[in-house]
C-alpha cells in the first residue's frame, strides 16, 4: 500500500447501526472489508450543527487510512460506504446518517476546485472532486481530530501545519466542540 490518506467522518442521524456515534463505530469496523486499512483514527467529537436550518449535532472525528485506489476511485468508494450505511444525498448540507470525506491525498496531490458550490439546502448534485478538501481550512470539527492525530501534517498548498490552521480559525468554528469519548 501507498502513503496515508486522510478522511473525516461525521453523522447527526441515526440508522440501522444505531446512533450517530454507534454508525460510526460500525463504519470504522467495516473499512477493512472494503479494502481500506485504518490507521489510526481520532477520538469522536460532539460538534453543534453549523448549517443554516435547525439539526441535531453531529458527532465527527478523522481517520488516516490506507487504500490502493487512486484519489477518484477512494471517493467513489467512500460514496458507496455512505450509501451502505443509509446517507441519502437530497439537499446540500443535509441531515446524514454518515458522511465521509476525503480531506487529503498523500499529503501533496492538489486538484484545485473547478465548480462553485451550491447553497446549503439546495439539491444535492454531485461535484468534480477537489483536494485537499476545499472546505476543510474553515472546519473546527475536521481540524481538531485532524490535529489529535497528525499533527505533523502540513496544508499542501499553503504548506500550514495543523496546528496553524487551527490558530487561524475564528472562535465561533470551534464553539462547542468536545469529545465524547476518551
Amino acid at each position: 500500500m501507498s502513503a496515508p490518506l486522510l478522511i473525516a467522518l461525521g453523522a447527526n442521524l441515526p440508522s440501522a447501526s444505531g446512533t450517530p456515534l454507534e454508525t460510526l463505530d460500525a463504519v470504522m469496523a467495516a473499512l477493512p472489508s472494503y479494502g481500506v486499512r485504518v490507521l489510526k483514527c481520532s477520538h469522536w467529537y460532539k460538534t453543534p450543527a453549523m448549517t443554516p436550518d435547525a439539526q441535531p449535532d453531529f458527532v465527527n472525528g478523522v481517520a488516516q487510512i490506507e487504500s490502493d485506489l487512486d484519489a477518484e476511485a477512494l471517493l467513489d468508494l467512500l460514496h458507496q460506504i455512505e450509501a451502505d450505511f443509509g446517507r441519502e444525498r437530497r439537499v446540500r448540507w443535509g441531515e446524514r446518517a454518515v458522511d465521509l470525506d476525503l480531506i487529503d491525498f498523500r499529503g501533496s496531490v492538489v486538484i484545485p476546485k473547478e465548480v462553485p458550490d451550491t447553497a446549503p439546502g439546495e439539491e444535492w448534485t454531485s461535484r468534480p472532486l477537489a483536494l485537499p478538501h476545499p472546505e476543510l481550512v474553515h472546519r473546527g470539527f475536521v481540524l481538531l481530530p485532524l490535529a489529535e492525530i497528525c499533527p505533523q501534517w502540513r496544508h499542501p498548498q499553503t504548506g500550514q501545519m495543523v496546528s496553524e490552521l487551527v490558530a487561524d480559525l475564528p472562535a465561533a468554528a470551534c464553539e462547542g466542540i468536545y469529545q465524547v469519548q476518551p
